[in-house]
């Protein structure tokens, strides 16, 4: 192992026990919600990623049971949101001369 990657273990290290002093600020809660496991937080650095895959796993399923009823838009409908008051009225809907009179 060479210098760099000594110093890359390193400084991976430093930011993990950072991370771990912040998350065990967090409560049990917090922590679930964030998808991490506060058994793992408790055991320190070397339980990293302190992720369980089996709470990551039924996270991801929640997330996306959550999204089932979004629908997707096509990116021409967005693009126009800002235009279609200027079609319909003639004046810019965030027009910053107007507000600021």
């Amino acid at each position: 192992m060479n210098f760099f990657e000594r110093m890359i273990e390193r400084f991976e290290i430093i930011g993990r026990a950072r991370t771990l002093s912040v998350l065990r600020q967090q409560s049990d809660r917090s922590l679930l919600d964030a998808g991490f496991s506060p058994e793992l937080i408790r055991m320190g650095i070397k339980a990293w990623p302190w992720r369980s895959e089996d709470e990551f796993a039924v996270q991801t399923c929640v997330s996306r049971s959550n999204l089932a009823g979004i629908k997707p838009v096509d990116h021409a409908t967005v693009s126009n949101v800002g235009q279609v008051e200027v079609v319909e009225t003639g004046k810019a809907a965030n027009n910053t001369m107007e507000t600021a009179a």
